[in-house]
């Protein structure tokens, strides 16, 4: 059976309905899913594939990736199904979110409950930050001493340095790159693309595309992710660190 939609765009629309009507989100999913044909919307995503256990084993410890779309396509429910599926395979994920409060995030684990990813479900694996302190050396403080392997996502590149005591975007980007390659753990950094892509008639941004208010070398990112209408194009930028 083919949806009306891209399911990023299906889940939105469930949002919406979810605020609007002031019900569940899990009432407006399976609202939805009716409407596509499925009996709720557990039926409906046990039809869908789930990138993140192939592209979770894409990545090596040391990694730095960039997670990149437009807003509303995905990027960060993906990056919030990679830090599941490390918890579930017996590793640490860590998600430190400039964007989003605590409910939030919860509300968007929930959308993952087909992949197990009931907040409650996660155990002692799975750590939130939502601090308003969220740097590069903030991060690397909070991690301790992690296990190989470890998933940290970063929410999101763009506002790291937001704050004028933080320091520049590009010294942060390589301190997370030696902290990665020193710790060996995997940091995925979720990322805005630049409207312009828009305009731009191709059919997935690039490197070029990502929106860089303040200067980056994005020759330090060893893999990225781009997401546009429900695809998923994957690169190596750089060989895996050693």
């Amino acid at each position: 059976m083919h949806l009306t939609a891209p399911i990023h765009r299906l889940k939105r629309r469930a949002r919406d309905i979810a605020r609007a009507e002031g019900i569940a989100l899990s009432q407006a999913l399976d609202r939805i899913a009716v409407a596509e044909g499925f009996a709720a919307w557990s039926h409906l995503a046990a039809t869908l594939p789930h990138p993140a256990p192939t592209l979770l084993r894409r990545f090596d410890p040391g990694d730095l990736v960039l997670i990149a779309a437009r807003p509303g396509h995905g990027k960060t429910l993906l990056a919030l199904e990679l830090a599941v599926d490390a918890v579930r395979a017996g590793r640490q994920a860590h998600v430190f979110t400039l964007d989003y409060h605590e409910a939030e995030v919860l509300a968007r684990l929930r959308d993952l409950r087909n992949l197990g990813a009931d907040p409650a479900s996660l155990g002692a694996g799975f750590h939130l930050d939502t601090s308003d302190d969220i740097c590069a050396d903030h991060i690397l403080a909070r991690l301790g001493a992690p296990g190989p392997g470890t998933v940290v996502v970063v929410d999101y590149l763009q506002i790291l340095d937001q704050k004028r005591s933080h320091p520049p975007l590009d010294a942060q980007l390589r301190t997370l790159s030696e902290g990665a390659k020193r710790l060996g753990i995997i940091v995925l950094l979720i990322s805005q693309v630049d409207r312009a892509y828009a305009r731009t008639g191709r059919d997935m941004p690039g490197l070029d595309d990502i929106r860089l208010p303040n200067p980056m070398d994005v020759g330090l990112l060893t893999k990225a992710c781009f997401l546009q209408d429900g695809k998923i194009r994957f690169q190596d930028l750089a060989p895996s660190p050693a």
